[in-house]
Formats: structure tokens, sequence, C-alpha cells
């Protein structure tokens, strides 16, 4: 992955199979009410600005870098699980998910904390915000996408 680059099914400001950024995926809208979640409101599992079982926005989970693309989210960019400022459907960027906190203490993670496996802007088992992971570069190109280009299915700003 890389930082504000696209993983293996997701491109910075592009769509993934099953989301848009800035866009409206099957089963989710930009800042409207997905079936179980709403930007800036309160979904079964979430709330915004509160504190979730697993991770924060701003912090970084075991799968996830903020500015960073991991396998299953990515900060201003679209991963097959989530979106900044977009509502996939098990988080959200200002929401609370099942699994993460904007600005919130999770169980396993704080805001410009340190967390068992990771920190914002610090180094985590796996990956580091602006910094280099096993399999991912800052500024860099993972195999299968490109910062601002078009996945096998997906496109920026399309559906």
């Amino acid at each position: 992955m890389n930082s504000d680059n696209t993983d293996d099914n997701m491109n910075s400001d592009n769509t993934d199979d099953n989301m848009n950024s800035d866009n409206t995926d099957d089963n989710m809208n930009t800042d409207n009410t997905d079936d179980n979640m709403n930007s800036d409101n309160t979904d079964d599992n979430m709330n915004s600005d509160n504190t979730d079982d697993n991770m924060n926005s701003d912090n970084t989970d075991n799968n996830m870098n903020s500015d960073n693309t991991d396998d299953n989210m990515n900060s201003d960019n679209t991963d097959d699980n989530m979106n900044t400022d977009n509502t996939d459907d098990n988080m959200n960027t200002d929401n609370t998910d099942d699994n993460m906190n904007t600005d919130n203490t999770d169980d396993n993670m704080n805001s410009d904390n340190t967390d068992d496996n990771m920190n914002s802007d610090n180094t985590d088992n796996n990956m580091n915000s602006d910094n280099t992971d096993d399999n991912m570069n800052s500024d860099n190109t993972d195999d299968n996408m490109n910062s601002d280009n078009t996945d096998d299915n997906m496109n920026s700003d399309q559906h």
C-alpha cells in the first residue's frame, strides 16, 4: 500500500468494488445513511466522536495507516471496507464503526497515542504513518494501483 495511494482494491479518490469516493455505493452514501451507519450520525454500532472497539480515525489499526493504504482502509482513499468522508459497510471517517472512532480512544488504540499495535504518526508492527511498511511506501505505488488512476473495477468520481 501507499500513502495517498491505492491498495489492491482501491484508488486514491477513486472507487472500489463496493464504494465510491464522494459517490454513492450500493450500500452506502457519502454524508448519507447506509444500512448500518450514518455520516456524522449514529449507526447501530457506532457514534461520531465516540469510542469503538478496535480503532480510531487518525490512528492506525492492524491493517490500516493514516494517509496510507491498507487492505481494509485508506485515508482519503477508497478501500473495500471504508472511505474517508465516505460511508462503507463497516466504517466512516468522522463516524464510529464497530472497529473505529474518529479522534477517540478504542480498546486497542488512541488518537495520537500508542496502541498495542499501532500509533498515529508512530510505528506499528506492520506499518507507519508516512513511513514504509513491508508492503507499502509513502507516496509510492502498490502492485495493482496508482494514485489518481483507475483500478480494474473503479473510476475516480464514478460508479
